[in-house]
């Protein structure tokens, strides 16, 4: 149920006190549940949050990893692919140009 605040301006102040217990029972149940699930999770959050330091940024894969506590295999990743961005890198430099013949005249 939703009420605006005109709708809520004109119900009677047991109304009002029923409306409002509701509203502060499912934020107590929300944050509750909010509480115990950021407990449960706190060795996969502590390991998120060491790669986000150390990372900066994470992709979806890496974010996985992270959790399952396995940072090693986001660093091997990472080497690996600036390797291969390297390699491409330097297969598409053109060759330095010979030097121009210069004319004697």
């Amino acid at each position: 149920m939703y009420l605006d605040t005109n709708e809520y301006s004109v119900l009677s102040e047991e109304h009002k006190r029923e409306v409002d217990y509701k509203v502060q029972k499912l934020l107590d149940e929300a944050y509750t549940r909010a509480e115990k699930l950021l407990k449960a999770k706190k060795k996969e959050l502590d390991r998120l949050a060491d790669c986000l330091v150390e990372f900066e940024t994470l992709n979806r894969d890496e974010i996985h990893l992270a959790v399952a506590g396995r940072k090693n295999e986001i660093t091997k990743t990472r080497a690996a692919s600036a390797e291969k961005e390297a390699a491409a890198i330097k297969a598409r430099k053109p060759a330095s140009p010979a030097p121009a013949a210069t004319a004697v005249v």
